[in-house]
């Protein structure tokens, strides 16, 4: 039988992994988002408005975590 600290999968392994999650997560989120604003949104400026602040508020810190994320490994 095998020690339970043998199975264990290295740091950078799992920081990758969650990283992956994260960006998939992150992904369906945004589809889910747009498509709801797009589609029950009375104004399309609005839509506009919101998309834009959303992406720029989001995207530095994806790209924050995914220099974070590759500086581990």
């Amino acid at each position: 039988m095998v020690p339970i600290t043998d199975l264990a999968i290295p740091l950078n392994t799992a920081v990758t992994l969650g990283f992956y999650l994260v960006i998939a997560g992150y992904t369906i989120f945004t589809f889910i988002m747009y498509y709801h604003w797009n589609e029950y949104s009375l104004e399309k400026s609005i839509t506009r408005l919101t998309l834009g602040f959303y992406l720029l508020t989001t995207l530095p810190l994806v790209a924050g975590l995914g220099m974070l994320t590759f500086f581990i490994i």
